[in-house]
């Protein structure tokens, strides 16, 4: 007789499945962040219609937040590698949990375990930059601002201010926005490792009853 698979477990697989395929593109963005982290500051860091001074200040803003990311590149780097794998993981996993092989299963399990710590350590040394983003950004956005007025001109009141603001809330909703999406992939991940390890879940995964022959 053929084993009927659940709802929520191909539910579940689909998910898992998604977010390793979103954790696979994050990771390929990631990496070529990476190699090419400085020629993007340099891009980032010129504005033709800016002044020469507004150009000056924003490269060295540019450069400082470059140098702070730096810094935790002992976690990041590791964290990204692990992501990726275990983002591979989740997809096979789940392509194969979802066809009730007990091979896919285990591999799900142990990815969906092993991405809690890796999804935990990514998340605190991202919003760490972020942080420190906002910090720097927060220093240098008022002296660009005023640099890119163009002489004789005046700068209308509180736009530093405000400018500033702006950008610090943009971070902050940022790394709100990351954290939720993280909080949600822990769930399902805790979730998923619970329900394969239901009774009658894990009976679908054995091999069928053969009857002796009569």
């Amino acid at each position: 007789m053929e084993k009927q698979k659940p709802g929520g477990l191909t539910t579940l697989c689909i998910f898992c499945m998604v977010f390793g395929i979103l954790g696979l593109f994050a990771g390929v963005m990631g990496t070529a962040g990476l190699l090419l982290g400085e020629k993007l500051q340099a891009l980032a860091s010129f504005n033709p219609g800016a002044t020469a001074k507004a150009n000056q200040l924003n490269k060295e803003m540019q450069s400082k937040v470059f140098e702070k990311t730096k810094t935790y590149y002992p976690i990041t780097i590791p964290a990204l590698i692990l992501a990726t794998l275990v983002s591979g993981g989740l997809v096979f996993g789940g392509i194969k949990a979802v066809k009730l092989d007990p091979m896919g299963k285990t591999i799900l399990i142990w990815c969906c375990l092993a991405a809690l710590p890796v999804e935990l350590i990514g998340t605190y040394a991202n919003t760490m930059v972020q942080m420190e983003t906002m910090s720097v950004m927060e220093e240098y956005m008022p002296k660009v601002m005023e640099a890119s007025v163009p002489a004789g001109g005046k700068m209308p009141p509180n736009v530093k201010n405000i400018t500033t603001l702006s950008t610090k809330i943009g971070i902050l909703v940022g790394v709100v926005f990351l954290s939720g999406w993280v909080l949600c992939k822990l769930g399902v991940f805790i979730y998923t490792v619970y329900y394969l390890g239901k009774p009658e879940i894990k009976a679908l995964y054995e091999p069928p009853t053969v009857m002796p022959a009569l």
